[in-house]
């Protein structure tokens, strides 16, 4: 895109999310908040013909910005992974659970993510597998939210210096993260997703899980939206550069 059509977005960029690392122990974070239109505008300069072809059979406008902000969001990331520059010659298929797979790239896999005009993806490879969400905080939500949350998650929540509203929201968008790393989105119950412990931690909030504890997950909240990012939790992503990126990505909104 036009460096003036940039200037009306705010774009993160993070190469390295793990510092020390190499090749499959390396994955690539993309963040960006951009007006719906530009999205629309700039479709044909990084959709691949396949994608493109799909792009055109949709009809609702939440699904096609969904859509769009996603794969820009995902071809981005892949991008600063793989160095790869065309964005075009990047093909993001769907699964079966509509997981986004990337084709083409051995070992290469992407999480995305999109709430308002923020969009966000993960890159990386099979062998360090991981999940982003963005979930924004509404009070008309918190009815359902309060549904899925178990009574030792509600206990749990008490014990973080952030308002239930906050809270519930984030247990919802680190269930959401880590149903994509299992690559089967939110068709498995929740309650296989539960959280057992939480921690504050200079901004951050550490959940664990009780089902799947070889993962972990840090969020951080940005004005009204919660981003989450599950990782392996042997592996832990530099917290202090990803809490960075996302301030940054945030920083305008």
């Amino acid at each position: 895109m036009e460096n003036a059509e940039m200037d009306q977005s705010r774009e993160v960029r993070l190469k390295h999310l793990f510092n020390n690392r190499d090749g499959p122990e390396q994955a690539a974070l993309y963040m960006v908040q951009m007006r719906e239109c530009l999205y629309r505008e700039h479709a044909a300069a990084f959709l691949h013909p396949g994608e493109w072809e799909f792009f055109g059979t949709l009809k609702f406008e939440r699904r096609i910005h969904s859509y769009l902000a996603g794969r820009y969001a995902a071809k981005k990331a892949v991008s600063l992974l793989t160095g790869e520059c065309d964005l075009r010659s990047i093909r993001i298929e769907r699964g079966c659970f509509n997981q986004p797979v990337v084709i083409g790239w051995a070992n290469v896999q992407v999480s995305i993510t999109h709430a308002g005009n923020a969009a966000g993806a993960i890159a990386f490879h099979e062998a360090m597998p991981m999940g982003i969400d963005i979930e924004r905080v509404s009070v008309s939500a918190m009815e359902v939210l309060m549904n899925q949350a178990s009574p030792r998650e509600l206990e749990l929540m008490q014990s973080i210096p952030h308002s239930l509203e906050r809270m519930l929201t984030l247990s919802w968008s680190v269930k959401e993260a880590l149903s994509k790393v299992l690559r089967t989105g939110l068709t498995i119950p929740t309650k296989l997703l539960e959280l057992n412990r939480l921690e504050a931690c200079d901004g951050y909030v550490i959940s664990h899980f009780a089902n799947f504890m070889q993962y972990e997950a840090v969020s951080t909240f940005m004005g009204s939206d919660v981003c989450s990012i599950v990782y392996p939790k042997r592996r832990p992503p530099d917290l202090g550069v990803l809490r960075h990126a996302v301030e940054q990505a945030y920083q305008y909104s």
